[in-house]
């Protein structure tokens, strides 16, 4: 509020800072992440930026958030730094939660760089090695504990790691011996573990994310550290996409809902279905979202010639009209290991849903995501390696021509755009001159 901090704690509010203003943010900017709290709740970790230096941007707007354009624009003055100028100014606070009052400034003398690894004595030992030619190596960052685990793995009782490793050919759960050997797979399939959440080593359980039941999906699964037991924490039977976090102690968590419908959040306590609390139903979205029209969204796969599956997400004006044409926009990104086809609420009710469901525009908005995007394993994902801006670009072209054979499309009114490396890929596809698309935006493109 006011770029300040708050604390909320037993229904009451408690201001932490109190310089908030135009040229000073507290934990906040645009940043993906500018606070955390520590594993126990007991500090409160945060930067603040300091935008006084930085240069003033006249930006302006022509709808002014009107239905109809005013006479005027709107123009808004905005800190904003081009190439050479001055960028905003960057510390570090630390406070503690039961004692607010006074964050601390953190003062370093200089930062590590990321590919150091600072140890407390000089020995060594090869874990595991990964031949990186299909790719690059690049570390899932999931390693959790370490511990030692007789009485959950027979034969084993040197101390151990969890980590995510797809040298299957698909991300999974794995046990490292610290003294090296062969790891221990905890689960296997073709599919993919997207997150380690919690390793409980008092009740000998691993908490993770995977796509198990379909790729563009999320559910929470737990896992016995001798991977002979697994769980599934709600309905699996049922698409959706879901989120966690766990208590340092493993007993409780949140489980949060995120798509396809509205979201929502409960608070549970370990082995039981039944919540404890809801902690957020999102009542009042759905009120609001009650008086608009949204698109009809679908998602199903393209089946490629040469074998592989192309996943597709659909969005139909809400007035779909059968025998009608419609004009089509394909909304891409494409870039290494991502994914823009999953089953979230926010892709629902993006841009893309307005493009869909304003009567006077009616568009048809598809993504699909092409070779090289994330989790359909590590060949689908490392095809595009050494020739970026290829395999994507065929495949955004072969994904046009079969999504024009549909009867309710208008062939010769395909478009195409994206931002960033959708920016990028954009104008790959341009680059093929197919015919497939009419028009391509680019925004923001990566190039050179």
């Amino acid at each position: 509020r006011e770029n300040n901090l708050f604390i909320w704690k037993d229904g009451l509010s408690t201001r932490v800072t109190d310089d908030g203003g135009d040229n000073l943010f507290n934990g906040a900017l645009g940043w993906p992440d500018a606070l955390w709290f520590s594993p126990d709740g007991e500090y409160l970790a945060f930067l603040k930026f300091d935008e006084t230096e930085v240069p003033t941007y006249t930006m302006t707007s022509y709808m002014a958030k009107q239905r109809v354009a005013p006479t005027y624009p709107n123009e808004r003055l905005v800190k904003y730094a081009k190439a050479g100028e001055n960028i905003s100014t960057v510390t570090f606070h630390l406070l503690e939660v039961n004692s607010p009052s006074a964050p601390r400034k953190i003062d370093f003398q200089t930062y590590a760089p990321d590919d150091l690894i600072i140890t407390e004595s000089g020995d060594a030992q090869v874990v595991r090695e990964r031949d990186g030619t299909d790719g690059w190596l690049e570390n899932y960052f999931a390693i959790t504990c370490e511990f030692s685990v007789p009485g959950y793995i027979p034969g084993l009782s040197t101390p151990a790691y969890v980590d995510i490793s797809d040298h299957s050919g698909w991300a999974h759960i794995y046990l490292y011996p610290v003294s090296g050997g062969e790891p221990i797979p905890l689960t296997s399939g073709n599919w993919e573990v997207t997150a380690i959440y919690s390793v409980d080593v008092k009740r000998g359980l691993i908490h993770y994310q995977s796509t198990e039941c379909d790729s563009t999906e999320r559910h929470i699964f737990t896992v016995s550290l001798d991977g002979k037991t697994k769980n599934a924490l709600m309905d699996i039977t049922k698409d959706g996409y879901y989120d966690a976090s766990f208590s340092p102690g493993g007993g409780y968590y949140t489980l949060s809902y995120k798509g396809p419908n509205l979201p929502w959040q409960v608070l549970r306590r370990i082995g039981s279905d039944t919540p404890i609390r809801v902690t957020n139903d999102n009542a009042s979205l759905k009120n609001k979202l009650s008086a608009y029209s949204l698109p009809i969204i679908s998602w199903s796969t393209l089946k490629h010639p040469d074998g592989y599956e192309l996943n597709l997400m659909e969005r139909l004006p809400p007035k779909f009209r059968k025998g009608k044409k419609y004009p089509v926009l394909f909304d891409i990104y494409g870039g290494p290991g991502s994914q823009r086809t999953e089953k979230t609420f926010r892709r629902t009710v993006d841009f893309s849903a307005y493009l869909g469901s304003d009567p006077e525009l009616e568009y048809i908005v598809v993504t699909v995501d092409s070779r090289g995007t994330g989790y359909k394993g590590r060949k689908f994902r490392t095809m595009v390696a050494g020739q970026l801006g290829k395999l994507e670009a065929e495949d955004q072209v072969w994904a046009a021509r079969e999504y024009a054979k549909r009867d309710y499309v208008d062939g010769e009114k395909i478009a195409i755009w994206g931002g960033s490396y959708g920016g990028y890929l954009t104008g790959k596809v341009l680059e093929l001159d197919s015919g497939a698309f009419s028009l391509g935006i680019m925004t923001a493109p990566v190039t050179d």
